[in-house]
């Protein structure tokens, strides 16, 4: 069958709906142009690279309207944050209970077993985020097959360079703590890094993104 004949249920409508046309509508929506990879991921990778192609674009609608986060709590940021991912589609949540209040839990009601776990946290030096991945690695997460990725959220407010912000954290899991840094992000070269530390639990390797948002806006003019 082609993408022409291809049929969609279409709500109480007797008329079917392309996949070309359904394609076309999905685009209107958040994040539009992915609305058929979200509903049809059949591995937790596509799952995982297709979250954080829309956390970047999350991220960037973030950064575009710094102006109303600068002074905002980290909850409140975090808040705005999950409603954009339900918006798009996801099962998302603040505060759910994971063994823990953990605050950003992504899932996809089509495949009940992907999860994915972010803490976030404001920018308070790098030993503030790291008691923040210690509570997602070792308290909320339990690294297995469908639930190996997680996130780390850094909110940047007080501070200008966000990129110098970053590695000194990525120097900190480095020199501190042992943990190799992969600083090659495709997408957030500079403002995004990522780790893959074998969970203390199950033995499993861990694969954390770590995203630094810049919601500092202190106009020169």
């Amino acid at each position: 069958m082609s993408e022409f004949e291809h049929v969609i249920p279409n709500g109480d409508s007797d008329q079917p709906v392309s996949l070309r046309g359904y394609k076309a509508l999905m685009s209107l929506a958040a994040g539009g142009n992915r609305v058929v990879r979200r509903v049809t991921t059949s591995t937790y990778d596509e799952f995982v690279a297709l979250l954080y192609e829309d956390f970047d674009e999350i991220i960037g609608d973030l950064e575009g309207r710094k102006k109303y986060f600068t002074d905002s709590s980290e909850d409140q940021i975090t808040d705005s944050l999950v409603t954009s991912l339900r918006q798009y589609g996801y099962v998302a949540s603040h505060d759910k209970d994971h063994s823990g209040h953990v605050d950003i839990t992504v899932e996809v009601s089509h495949q009940p077993n992907f999860i994915w776990l972010g803490e976030a946290k404001l920018d308070n030096g790098p030993k503030y985020c790291w008691g923040g991945f210690q509570q997602l690695t070792t308290r909320y997460s339990v690294a297995r097959g469908g639930a190996d990725a997680g996130g780390i959220l850094i909110y940047l407010q007080n501070y200008k360079d966000a990129k110098a912000r970053l590695e000194q954290w990525a120097k900190y899991l480095e020199d501190e703590q042992s943990i190799k840094c992969d600083r090659k992000d495709a997408t957030r070269p500079g403002l995004a890094f990522s780790t893959a530390a074998d969970h203390a639990g199950t033995g499993v390797p861990y694969k954390v993104r770590h995203m630094i948002v810049y919601l500092r806006h202190d106009p020169d003019k």
